[in-house]
Parts: C-alpha cells; structure tokens; sequence
C-alpha cells in the first residue's frame, strides 16, 4: 500500500545509511559527506529532488510500528543540514493494519 507523496515533518525520520557505527549500511565517510555536499549545493540551486521513500512497519512481535528509509538517505541528511523542516515522502506498508496505523499516528502531520 502507497501513500501518494506527502509533506512531512523531517525530524521525525531517521537514516539508516552512513559512517556512523549504529547505521544499519554503513558506507565510506568521504564519500558520504561529497554526496551530501552536493546534494546541499544542488538543493541550494533550487534541485528539483524525488520524495523519499519511506517503509511504515511494525516489526515482529511489536505493536508500534517504526520508519524504515528506503530512498534518500543522503538527501535526508543534506535537508536536515540545510535546516528544512519538511520535505515530501511517499510511504508504502505491506500490511493494512500497518498503513491503519500510520494514519492513526501520523496522518494528522501529512499536508
């Protein structure tokens, strides 16, 4: 299930992507600090970037579902820098109950 691309507030996603130790893909920090540099620079110059693409599940055994990044992981990164507050998602679920629960929790914050 999609959620069509949405305004959503950045703070409340996380990345899962980087050189930090916790990050599920870790990835080289040079490499990730030019991307997201240029990502900045391109924002900066009025880039017309994708929505990210976010996961709403609820893990196994859980009750609360969490976000998982799929797409824009860098971009996340450049427009948290650049203080954006909001940007556009698309979420998807692969469950009912947990798209259900996604517009429970957070629907009132998609503009």
């Amino acid at each position: 299930i999609f959620h069509a691309p949405v305004s959503f507030p950045l703070s409340l996603l996380e990345r899962n992507t980087g050189p930090e130790p916790e990050m599920r893909w870790k990835i080289h920090p040079g490499w990730f600090e030019q991307h997201v540099e240029k990502l900045k620079n391109a924002i900066k110059d009025g880039a017309d970037l994708p929505p990210l693409i976010v996961h709403y599940l609820i893990p196994e055994g859980e009750s609360v579902g969490e976000f998982e990044m799929n797409d824009g992981n860098h971009r996340l990164e450049a427009f948290k820098r650049l203080g954006m507050e909001r940007y556009h998602v698309i979420f998807w679920c692969t469950e009912k109950h947990e798209y259900d629960q996604l517009m429970e929790r957070f629907g009132d914050l998609m503009e």
